[in-house]
């Protein structure tokens, strides 16, 4: 009697499937710019938009966006089933160029976007800020301002020590007649804190002040009418501390104060001091 095959056995697939979609999230700007008030502000927004995801009704409640500089505040608003705005409210504490930000993310938790299972992220975008205008200690300004307005420049002193900063007659003039201006310097642009201001009044200068300064620090001058009337006048600024300067060795070369030498040194090929010169 012929012998049967054996009988193979055939077993069911048991195990979970789960699909993921590809969503994906872009940024609209690559760069959010500083508004033109030049006061930290950014009118300009961002747009996130979602592809092959659907946002929840509540995602703009979620939504985090990291290294924002301080001063501004994200606000997000939901558009749409796949778009997100971000505006940001405030203004920024520091906002020369050298503050601005290139390494904003935008983060939608996965739980606000239908079949997720990581967060969707989106970025880099940056938010640029422009350099306020500059002043220079060599370079007076003449500036004429219409009743009630302002003027505000930025000065980086060339070294540390004693300035003083005034306002004088436009042009060196004596024929473009006073000025009753007032000066005020301040650490921040926004003016919160306070160093030094006066109002001397209808003579030359007409304001001045003087303070210690940090080389390389951002100070901002604020210059306007003391009555609310126009403003034309010089803006100068001079040095009163004592200016050490070296070599590349590192050897003391010469000091001198506003601009003047008052002493030189001369040293030797082993870095002996040979001469002092001392100027009257």
């Amino acid at each position: 009697m012929p012998t049967s095959p054996p009988t193979t056995r055939q077993k069911g697939v048991h195990a979970r499937l789960t699909a993921a979609l590809d969503t994906q999230a872009a940024v609209a700007s690559p760069v959010l710019h500083e508004s033109a008030a030049n006061d930290g502000s950014v009118t300009e927004q961002q747009t996130i938009t979602i592809t092959n995801g659907m946002l929840a009704a509540d995602a703009a409640n979620a939504v985090s966006v990291s290294n924002v500089p301080p001063g501004l505040t994200p606000l997000v608003t939901r558009e749409s089933d796949s778009r997100l705005t971000i505006q940001f409210a405030g203004k920024a504490l520091a906002h020369e160029q050298k503050h601005s930000a290139d390494n904003l993310f935008v983060t939608i938790p996965k739980a606000k976007v239908a079949g997720m299972d990581a967060d969707v992220i989106a970025g880099p975008f940056a938010i640029a800020f422009a350099d306020t205008e500059s002043f220079f200690i060599h370079a007076p300004q003449d500036v004429h301002l219409e009743p009630g307005g302002k003027k505000i420049v930025k000065f980086t002193p060339p070294s540390s020590g004693s300035f003083e900063i005034f306002t004088s007659f436009y042009g060196g003039n004596p024929a473009e007649g006073a000025s009753n201006t007032q000066l005020a310097v301040y650490e921040d642009y926004a003016g919160t804190r306070l160093l030094a201001a006066n109002d001397d009044g209808d003579q030359p200068p007409f304001s001045k002040v003087s303070l210690s300064m940090q080389k390389g620090e951002d100070y901002y001058l604020v210059l306007s009418a003391a009555d609310n009337g126009a403003v034309h006048a010089r803006l100068a600024a001079r040095y009163l501390g004592v200016e050490y300067v070296y070599n590349a060795k590192g050897q003391l070369v010469q000091i001198k104060q506003n601009g003047k030498i008052l002493a030189e040194f001369t040293y030797d090929g082993n870095g002996n001091l040979m001469r002092k010169l001392i100027h009257p």
